[in-house]
């Protein structure tokens, strides 16, 4: 259609006159407004959907859990708790509140009642509700007009990480004794660290109480929020961490004890 016609209802725009450079100009029709309108909100919706997914994936939470939110667990009287301890630390890191010693939870309960999912569950409402980067929306609404979907070339990071224990212990093994680095130095300083499966790795138990002191003894030296899963029981942890690892835990995180396997999401 011609410029003087609204490509949307068909009726002739308003036109005016900029005398300065005698040119008649027309306005855009309410209706061609709401329709960019939509579709630059689209867009938008789009990009931070892409934004919160590429965070989640960072984070190193496994593929099942991606798409774990406090709105797609079953909450009863079994896993109320630990669900309303989960929205509780999320709420603290997101509102930057360090005046509270205890800033982490340990989530014990059998296989299959749901501890990685609520675990997993902090993570990503923290991705999905910490403040964008604005620059970063705009970079990846370019990048999706530009038909890229996945290989958007733009670096997106998350404050958050979730690790297996035995992954743990292994990246702590692997020092960089030239750059006095390790690859698990990025879990240690992470905002957010859950650890899952702790007490399911075999082994030189010294090594393996080491290598957790080492990683939450760091955690609690610098307020960082710590969130484990674990079958065992509190008596039982307690033998397998050791005295110092378990004390430390004790004064930074709170214990909630899942009854049932019923926190599955929906």
């Amino acid at each position: 259609m011609e410029n003087n016609v609204c490509s949307v209802c068909g009726k002739e725009k308003e036109s005016r006159l900029i005398p300065y450079i005698n040119k008649v100009m027309y306005i855009d029709c309410q209706c061609e407004t709401e329709l960019k309108k939509k579709i630059e909100t689209e867009k938008r919706e789009k990009a931070i959907n892409t934004y919160i997914r590429k965070r989640i994936k960072k984070s190193g939470v496994l593929l099942r859990e991606e798409n774990a939110f406090f709105d797609n667990l079953i909450v009863d009287e079994n896993n109320s708790k630990a669900v309303d301890g989960a929205k509780y630390i999320c709420s603290l890191m997101l509102n930057g509140d360090t005046s509270q010693d205890k800033n982490g939870l340990i989530l014990s309960g059998n296989r299959g009642s749901g501890k990685t999912y609520i675990g997993a569950s902090i993570i990503n409402e923290y991705n999905r509700n910490e403040k964008f980067n604005e620059y970063v929306i705009n970079e990846i609404i370019k990048a999706h007009d530009n038909g890229f979907i996945e290989d958007l070339g733009i670096e997106i990071n998350s404050n958050c990480r979730f690790i297996k224990e035995k992954d743990a212990i292994a990246l702590s093994e692997k020092y960089n004794y030239r750059e006095n680095t390790s690859p698990i130095d990025e879990f240690k300083n992470a905002k957010i660290l859950v650890v899952d499966d702790v007490g399911s790795s075999y082994g030189d138990s010294k090594r393996i109480m080491s290598i957790l002191f080492d990683l939450f003894d760091y955690r609690y030296s610098q307020q960082l929020s710590t969130i484990i899963t674990t079958n065992l029981s509190k008596e039982e942890l307690h033998a397998y961490l050791g005295e110092r690892t378990f004390d430390r835990l004790r004064c930074c995180c709170h214990y909630i004890k899942l009854a049932s396997p019923t926190s599955r999401r929906k």
